[in-house]
């Protein structure tokens, strides 16, 4: 994100609701985001559990593909996240791999924290 331009930084270890803060250029306010990640398996189909507390702005999926194929990467506005994924059942949110291939795909590579997803000159 910061080769992006928008200078990011690491919460510290075990640190409640995000993982990452990221500062907006011309002193916007600071972005919380919540980073998830999985590795491809054979065994499972994907599904990505948000679990409480809410206290994050972006929520960023890491997709980790077998073999030397790049990592995909998601960073998706709370607004969006949130009622795009499933209710709360026992604590914790889904969100598909479907969803994430299709309503949420042009939010792949958001680098920049554009709240519609699109990137410039796309």
């Amino acid at each position: 994100m910061t080769l992006a331009g928008m200078p990011t930084f690491k919460a510290p270890e075990n640190w409640p609701a995000y993982d990452l803060i990221a500062q907006p250029p011309h002193n916007g306010t600071p972005q919380r985001i919540s980073v998830k990640s999985r590795r491809e398996s054979d065994t499972h189909k994907l599904q990505l559990v948000l679990t409480p507390p809410d206290d994050w702005d972006w929520f960023a999926f890491v997709w980790i593909p077998k073999g030397n194929e790049r990592p995909y990467i998601w960073l998706i506005p709370k607004e969006v996240a949130l009622p795009g994924s499933g209710p709360y059942a026992r604590g914790v949110r889904h969100v598909t791999w479907g969803k994430l291939n299709g309503e949420y795909k042009r939010f792949e590579d958001n680098f920049t924290l554009l709240r519609d997803g699109k990137r410039a000159g796309s």
